[in-house]
């Protein structure tokens, strides 16, 4: 009986990387799309440009390190939007301390989508470096 080559593994692991990183960014992009379209009168006009011009390029990502970024630059803009919540491997947290984490003029349910959407496309930290020689 023959062994696999490790040559074989690592290829079957990379597609499944590259897999990931295409889930990933789409689920991004998905999540980021509607929230643009459900809170896009509550936003300024530049910062709704901003959303629109970044999302054709969050569609295209092809390495988890972009990916990665952008979910950051994503929470970082929800932040400064009034946006109280954590992100975490296993998903979005609340303060309890906090009695509205979402701001009044933005769609929870679409806001809550795109911090699961970057929650989920951080956990991309967690794939070996290995997969991707």
């Amino acid at each position: 009986m023959t062994q696999p080559s490790l040559t074989a593994f690592f290829k079957r692991e990379r597609l499944i990387a590259e897999q990931l990183c295409l889930l990933f960014a789409g689920r991004l992009y998905e999540a980021l799309k509607e929230f643009v379209e459900k809170n896009g009168k509550a936003l300024h006009p530049k910062l709704v440009e901003a959303f629109r011009r970044r999302l054709p390029e969050i569609e295209s990502v092809n390495n988890l390190v972009d990916v990665m970024a952008y979910s950051m630059w994503l929470y970082s803009a929800l932040a400064n939007l009034g946006v109280k919540a954590s992100v975490n491997p296993s998903g979005p947290g609340f303060p309890e301390a906090v009695d509205k984490p979402i701001p009044e003029n933005l769609d929870d349910q679409s806001t809550k989508k795109l911090l699961v959407a970057i929650s989920t496309a951080l956990n991309a930290q967690y794939i070996p470096r290995e997969w991707f020689k």
